[in-house]
């Protein structure tokens, strides 16, 4: 050492140096873990994160855990296009409120249920107090998901904004007031819903396909790319593709769809299904885009800003 200078020491100075890799690893799997949940969210700034969890993609769907004023965490099925919050019908729910009969829709049927309240459900680290729910009849789902015990559908969705990230397997829960001003002014692809059509219902985007004009609804509990209503000329189609919803099946044909486009959102050669059963939701025509599609973007479900946010994927599916 030069004459004048003097060495500064530090805490690792006295170290071995397999405790000094492991200091370095551990640093570095902490740094990556951080910008694994909340770096990746394609909101422009983080002020908006409220809580950041884990989802299972499996089978196309999503599904998450919540749990209720019991404590116990359950497996749900994350819908985008059910009107309401979904409660197996035999979770005993100790609550003291009066019940009322109450009919919901989704994009493949409707069920028959009670509406009552529920204390809270707590979801990605989020209480949700005083929350209005449904108890009805899953067993259709449960044969196929025996472990589903709800649906966490529009209600939950009313309340913050959700973002998805299929390839990373992650959810994020934005504040919604800042997420529409966070996002403005970035290269993520906004689709606007129509809000004279949002009351009571899933929030539907206009658009077009080969068929014509028709309203389309983004839907995490569709499995498929796109399904689209066309009355005209079905009849002699073979409808050989079943959709199974809540209580009932959609039988279906195959279609490929030169154009498809939603509030400037384009779709070329896409794969899809048609069907003359799908009741429409509005007195027009009603396509539902699907997880197939969906997965390959990040999306951020901005229901209470009436909009829906999507960026493509680096890892496509």
């Amino acid at each position: 050492m030069e004459e004048g200078k003097v060495k500064l020491k530090t805490f690792t100075d006295k170290m071995s140096q397999p405790t000094k890799y492991f200091i370095f690893l551990l640093t570095f799997l902490l740094t990556h873990l951080i910008f694994t949940k909340v770096g990746n969210s394609i909101v422009a700034s983080e002020n908006s994160i409220l809580s950041v969890e884990k989802i299972n993609f499996k089978d196309n769907l999503i599904f998450v855990t919540a749990k209720l004023a019991d404590g116990e965490v359950r497996e749900f099925l994350l819908d985008s296009g059910c009107e309401a919050i979904l409660l197996d019908e035999k979770l005993e729910i100790s609550n003291g409120l009066e019940t009322l009969p109450i009919k919901v829709h989704g994009a493949f049927g409707k069920s028959i249920g009670l509406i009552t309240n529920v204390n809270f459900i707590e979801f990605a680290g989020i209480k949700f107090q005083n929350v209005p729910v449904v108890q009805t009849d899953l067993s259709r789902i449960q044969k196929r998901f025996p472990k589903v015990a709800g649906i966490l559908g529009k209600t939950i969705f009313d309340l913050v904004s959700i973002e998805i990230d299929y390839s990373k397997g992650f959810l994020t829960l934005h504040e919604s007031e800042k997420v529409a001003r966070n996002l403005e002014n970035t290269k993520t692809k906004k689709i606007t819903f129509d809000s004279s059509l949002l009351s009571g219902q899933t929030p539907l985007a206009q658009g077009e396909t080969d068929f014509g004009d028709s309203f389309f609804i983004f839907d995490t509990g569709f499995r498929g790319s796109l399904l689209v209503n066309q009355n005209e000329n079905s009849e002699n189609s073979p409808k050989n593709i079943k959709c199974s919803g809540l209580n009932s099946d959609i039988f279906a044909s195959s279609v490929t769809l030169e154009d498809v486009s939603i509030d400037g959102f384009e779709l070329e050669q896409t794969s899809g299904i048609y069907t003359d059963r799908l009741k429409p939701l509005v007195n027009s025509n009603v396509g539902v885009v699907g997880n197939e599609i969906l997965k390959n973007y990040r999306v951020v479900f901005d229901y209470p800003n009436s909009a829906l946010w999507l960026t493509e994927n680096t890892e496509r599916f």
